[in-house]
């Protein structure tokens, strides 16, 4: 809604302002496809006719590109204002099983000390995170507790 008042802010609006909403429409309805037909096409069912027909649909150029830049070495796609970041492309692309061919050589240029370090201080931080927790029945009985009910009585017809 934010970008149909801020381009769209009247009847007589600029000619340009409405070529820049619908071309960040464009962008985005592209992006919200690529995006679900990733979790299809790369499916391992085929079990049912949809299923196949899901894997073996021809895939959008934009979603090609897409996948072929992360299979050189890891890279993501990225533009200004995209509605998924990174981190959730990355994590469809390796949960639908689609690996880079390569690590990216800036990983090369790591201390392995620090890295190491610093996952370990990662580790003990998360740790002592996890320590702090309420057991799960802790947190159902301060957050969504329910009354217990008595499952040893048959009700009563009419009662």
């Amino acid at each position: 809604m934010d970008y149909f008042f801020r381009f769209l802010p009247d009847r007589h609006c600029d000619p340009a302002l409405a070529d820049e909403y619908n071309r960040r429409m464009v962008a985005d309805y592209t992006e919200i496809r690529d995006f679900i037909v990733l979790h299809y096409c790369t499916t391992a069912r085929d079990d049912t006719p949809f299923w196949r027909k899901c894997r073996d649909m021809e895939w959008p150029d934009s979603l090609k590109e897409r996948v072929e830049l992360f299979r050189i070495n890891g890279t993501l796609r990225e533009g200004l204002d995209e509605l998924f970041r990174s981190v959730s492309w990355f994590s469809v692309l390796e949960g639908m099983g689609i690996r880079p061919r390569t690590y990216h050589p800036l990983v090369d240029r790591i201390d392995e000390a620090m890295l190491y370090a610093g996952l370990e201080k990662a580790r003990e931080q998360l740790a002592g995170f996890v320590l702090q927790l309420p057991s799960q029945q802790q947190f159902i009985d301060a957050h969504c507790r329910a009354e217990k009910v008595d499952l040893g009585r048959p009700a009563m017809a009419g009662a």
